[in-house]
């Protein structure tokens, strides 16, 4: 997910961007890509009511993960000093080893 005030380096060499998710904003084909998702990966982005047109973005908490400088919040659960940097190395090292799962529904 991208934002509309920063841009940024992906560490992934096989993504897809999709566009810029502003809420209600949105491109439709991006606002549901974003909102249909089964998990949103949010890293270093600026949640806000302004990036987020008033509060119209709904994606549910359910299916987030949102990293920022110092703490990652995964659905309802905050984990506070845990570094972005230290954070994306161990989710690169996971995808190398082949170790990124699906949960079960």
């Amino acid at each position: 997910m991208s934002e509309t005030w920063t841009v940024g380096r992906y560490l992934v060499t096989r993504l897809e961007q999709v566009g810029v998710y502003s809420g209600a904003l949105s491109e439709e084909s991006v606002r549901r890509t974003v909102e249909e998702a089964d998990a949103v990966l949010s890293i270093g982005v600026w949640m806000s009511d302004i990036n987020l047109d008033i509060c119209t973005a709904q994606i549910d908490v359910g299916r987030l993960i949102h990293a920022t400088a110092d703490r990652v919040r995964i659905k309802r659960h905050y984990f506070d000093d845990v570094y972005l940097g230290d954070f994306i190395a161990g989710l690169s090292g996971r995808a190398a080893a082949g170790r990124l799962v699906t949960p079960a529904r």
